[in-house]
């Protein structure tokens, strides 16, 4: 015969059970509402971190910001600063850029690396590198030509071309 026992089973017990499931799914909501926020909102130039606003004044000295926006998504802050004539700009939360262009001027040079520029002047010479994007796994740029090239952020190897 089975024989339960009833003293762990009391009212007190109970409650306590109850409470603590309920903060555990409150955490849990919490986090799940947490990790789904995004917004979006204008700041000035000067709550740019110091490295972004360091990148501007060597490339784009003088320019005229027109807004800077300053975004949380995937729980990642980034900044876009977005010039009168076109040039857009994106950093990480660092500042440091991941993405700059315009789609009609060239970017800087010295923002393409070298391994890029020799498949570029040896493949594609005299069209002009209009924006470029990179990440951890890859550089991607657009060219005046329209034509976008992918390479690998290691090897430099190009792995896509999308026309």
């Amino acid at each position: 015969m089975l024989f339960l026992r009833t003293d762990n089973f009391n009212s007190d017990n109970m409650k306590k059970w109850f409470w603590a499931g309920a903060a555990v799914a409150v955490l849990v909501i919490a986090v799940v509402v947490a990790v789904n926020i995004e917004y979006e909102k204008p700041v000035s130039q000067e709550k740019l971190p110091a490295a972004a606003q360091s990148f501007l004044e060597q490339y784009y000295p003088g320019g005229n910001i027109a807004l800077v926006m300053k975004s949380l998504d995937d729980m990642k802050v980034t900044y876009e600063t977005i010039y009168t004539d076109g040039v857009r700009v994106e950093f990480d939360r660092r500042g440091e850029w991941k993405k700059v262009g315009s789609g009609l001027s060239p970017v800087p040079q010295d923002l393409i690396p070298p391994q890029i520029t020799a498949y570029l002047s040896a493949n594609f010479p005299a069209i002009d590198v209009v924006k470029i994007e990179r990440d951890r796994k890859e550089w991607e740029v657009k060219l005046s030509n329209r034509m976008e090239l992918t390479f690998d952020s290691r090897t430099f190897a190009l792995t896509d071309v999308d026309d």
